[in-house]
C-alpha cells in the first residue's frame, strides 16, 4: 500500500493539547496529509482527560503524540484509527496499533512525536511527491529539535535551538500553523529568542516562591506553573539547589463544577515521574509527565503533593 492509500482517508488529527511536541507533531502530520490530498481537522486533547476517556471513535482518526484511553483502545484499534505515539505509558497500547499495521512506537531521547510524524507520515508523502530533499533535511532538524526539547536532553549542544523552537511553537494559536511548512522562519526563530529571555524572569520568581519538602531522601519542589514553565523552573532548580523532583501546579474547572489540580512533574534519574502520574490516571516518560486530581478544598496543592507521595503508589 502506497502512503497516499493509506493516508488519504484520514480524517481527523487528535493531538496532545497545549505541548510543544504536539504542535509539532500536527504539523509534520498536517502537511504530509495534504500531500495525500486530505484536510483533517484537528482536536487536541489533554491525556487522562474526560473529553479523551469518552472520546467517540469515527472512520480516519489519527492520534499524534498522544493515544486512545487504555480502557477502550480496542474500539479505535477495530475502528481503523492509526496512532503514533512515544510516552512509555502509552507502550501497551500503542503496540497494540503497531503489530496490526496502524501505528507506531519508538521511544528514547532522540524519538518524539514530532519524529515519528517525519519519519512515518510527512517522510514518506514528501518521497512519493518527488519534494526536494531540502524540506526533509529541514523538517528532519525540526522534528530533532522537539524531542531534545520534549526528553529534556539539557547536555545537547541544541538544547537552547530547541527551546527557541518551544518558545515559538507555544506562542501562537493553532491557526498560525496550519498548513505552515513543518520548521521556522528565521522571524519566527528571533521571537522564540526574546520570548525565552522574557520568561527567564518568570521562571527565577516562580523558582523563588518554591515551597520544598523531601520524599524517600530526595528533594521536592512544588510551584504554580502550567507544564511548560514547570519544565523551565524545575532545570533552574536543579542547578541551583538541587532538586530532583519538581511538581508545577495550576486549576482547571471540571465539566461537573468541581475544580481540578493539574500536575506536571520533572524529576531526575532518581525518581520514575511516568510511573507515578500514571498511578493517578495520567502518565509521560520517565522525567517528565502529569496527571489530573480533583481538588480537596481542605489542603493546599503542597499538602496534596506530600500526600500522594506517600501514598502505596
Amino acid at each position: 500500500m502506497s502512503a497516499y492509500e493509506r493516508f488519504n482517508k484520514v480524517r481527523k488529527i487528535v493531538s496532545h493539547l497545549g505541548c510543544h511536541d504536539g504542535i509539532a507533531s500536527t504539523m509534520m502530520a498536517h502537511k504530509g496529509l495534504t500531500l495525500a490530498h486530505s484536510e483533517p481537522e484537528v482536536l487536541w486533547l489533554s491525556p487522562g482527560s474526560d473529553a479523551l476517556k469518552n472520546l467517540e471513535v469515527e472512520p480516519g482518526m489519527l492520534f499524534v503524540d498522544l493515544s486512545p484511553p487504555e480502557a477502550r483502545f480496542k474500539e479505535f484499534l477495530e475502528g481503523g484509527t492509526m496512532v503514533f505515539d512515544h510516552h512509555p505509558t502509552a507502550e501497551k497500547v500503542v503496540r497494540a496499533f503497531e503489530e496490526a499495521g496502524q501505528g507506531k512506537f519508538e521511544n528514547g531521547p532522540e524519538h518524539c512525536g514530532a519524529t515519528l510524524a517525519f519519519e512515518h507520515i510527512y517522510k514518506p508523502m514528501c518521497e512519493e511527491n518527488q519534494y526536494p530533499n531540502t524540506h526533509l533535511t529541514a523538517a528532519k532538524a525540526f522534528a530533532d529539535l522537539a524531542a531534545i526539547r520534549d526528553n529534556f536532553v539539557t547536555d545537547h549542544e541544541d538544547w537552547s535551538k530547541a527551546m527557541v523552537q518551544s518558545e515559538v511553537l507555544t506562542f501562537f494559536p493553532w491557526k498560525h500553523w496550519d498548513y505552515h511548512a513543518p520548521y521556522l522562519t528565521e522571524d519566527e526563530k528571533y521571537l522564540g529568542k526574546v520570548l525565552l529571555e522574557r520568561n527567564q524572569g518568570r521562571i527565577e520568581w516562580i523558582a523563588k516562591n518554591a515551597m520544598h519538602t523531601e520524599f524517600d531522601g530526595l528533594h521536592v519542589a512544588v510551584f504554580q506553573a502550567n507544564g511548560r514553565m514547570t519544565s523551565d523552573t524545575f532545570e533552574h532548580l536543579r542547578k541551583t539547589e538541587g532538586v530532583q523532583i519538581g511538581f508545577g501546579f495550576n486549576f482547571i474547572k471540571h465539566e461537573d463544577g468541581h475544580m481540578m489540580l493539574v500536575f506536571a512533574v520533572r524529576s531526575t534519574d532518581d525518581f520514575d515521574a511516568g510511573s507515578f502520574c500514571k498511578k493517578w490516571g495520567g502518565g509521560g516518560h520517565y522525567k517528565a509527565a502529569g496527571f489530573n486530581i480533583k481538588m480537596n478544598y481542605n489542603e493546599s496543592p503542597y499538602k496534596t503533593v506530600t500526600r500522594l507521595l506517600n501514598h502505596d503508589w
